[in-house]
C-alpha cells in the first residue's frame, strides 16, 4: 500500500471511531466486491479513491457543520447552549431574555419594567423605567431639576419656583426660599448661603473683612487709592496720610501739601509740607 493509501485508511478509521458504531463499524470494510475495489484503489493510492475517502472525514467535534458538541450531543449554538463554539455555558443577561448575535451573547428582549437604554449587552437591560430619573417612563426621558421619577412619571416632591422643581436646601438660586441667590463663592447648605472659612457674604461676593480692600472691616467699606486692608483697617504705606480719596505724603505732595486739603499753586513745589 502506498503512503497516500495509508493516510487515507487512517482517516477512514478515524471516521469509524467517531461514529456511534466505533471502529467495529469498519470491520467488514472489504467484505463486498465494491469494498474490495475501494481497498484495491486505496492500496494503489489512486487520486479518485483519495477524494472519495476524504469526504468521510468527520467535522470538528464529530458534529455536522453549524452545530457543536455539548454533553455528548450535537446542538445548535443558542443562548441556552452558549453562543460561542468554544463553550456550552448558557448566556446570562440581566433583566432580559438572552439571544445570540455573531457568536456572542446579546439582549433578545427586555423583561418586566426594564429597558436597554445604553445599548450595552454587558449590563443587560439596566434601566428601570419606573424609577430611573434619566430614563423615566422610557429611554431618554430625563426628569428636570429636583423632580423624582415615581411609577414612570416625573414628580416634584420639593418646592416649585418659577415653574421649576427645586430643592431649597441646596439650590444656589433658591436657597432657603424661592428667589434667594447665593453670592459668588457661597454655597447653599441646608437652606443657607455659606461662605468658606472666615469669609462673609457681602453684596455680590464672599469677602474676608480682615484684608479685603473693597470690604474692609465691613461689607462695602472700600479703602482709598494706595491703602491696604490690614486687620480690618484701611492703612496707608509708612509716612503717608489717609486723605479722602488717596494716600498722600503731606511733606512732598503738592496736591496735599502739609494737609490733605492744601494744594500748592501750579508753579510751586511742596517741600517739608510747605509750598514754595
Amino acid at each position: 500500500m502506498s503512503a497516500q493509501g495509508s493516510r487515507i485508511m487512517a482517516l477512514i478509521f478515524a471516521c469509524c471511531a467517531a461514529s456511534s458504531g466505533g471502529v467495529s463499524a469498519c470491520s467488514g470494510f472489504s467484505s463486498s466486491p465494491a469494498d474490495a475495489s475501494v481497498d484495491a484503489s486505496l492500496a494503489d493510492g489512486s487520486e479518485d479513491a483519495g477524494e472519495e475517502a476524504m469526504t468521510l472525514q468527520p467535522p470538528d467535534g464529530g458534529c455536522p457543520q453549524g452545530k457543536k458538541s455539548c454533553n455528548d450531543a450535537c446542538v445548535d449554538p443558542t443562548a441556552a447552549n452558549g453562543c460561542a463554539s468554544s463553550t456550552c455555558e448558557a448566556c446570562s443577561v440581566a433583566n432580559a431574555n438572552a439571544a445570540c448575535s455573531s457568536g456572542a451573547c446579546a439582549i433578545g428582549t427586555c423583561t418586566g419594567p426594564f429597558n436597554d437604554c445604553d445599548r450595552d449587552a454587558a449590563n443587560g437591560c439596566e434601566s428601570d423605567r419606573r424609577s430611573d430619573g434619566r430614563n423615566c417612563g422610557g429611554c431618554g426621558h430625563s426628569c428636570r431639576g429636583a423632580e423624582t421619577c415615581a411609577d414612570g412619571g416625573c414628580t416634584c416632591l420639593e418646592t416649585v419656583c418659577d415653574g421649576g422643581c427645586v430643592n431649597t436646601l441646596n439650590d444656589q438660586s433658591n436657597c432657603g426660599r424661592c428667589g434667594v441667590t447665593c453670592v459668588t463663592g457661597a454655597t447653599c447648605v441646608s437652606g443657607a448661603c455659606i461662605c468658606p472659612g472666615s469669609q462673609v457674604p457681602c453684596s455680590t461676593t464672599c469677602a474676608d473683612l480682615a484684608n479685603d480692600r473693597n470690604n474692609c472691616g465691613q461689607c462695602g467699606n472700600a479703602c482709598i487709592t494706595g491703602a491696604s486692608c490690614v486687620g480690618m483697617v484701611c492703612t496707608c504705606p509708612g509716612g503717608q496720610a489717609a486723605c479722602p480719596t488717596t494716600c498722600a505724603d503731606l511733606a512732598n505732595d503738592k496736591e496735599h501739601c502739609g494737609t490733605c486739603t492744601h494744594a500748592c499753586a501750579p508753579q510751586q513745589s511742596c517741600i517739608s509740607g510747605t509750598c514754595f
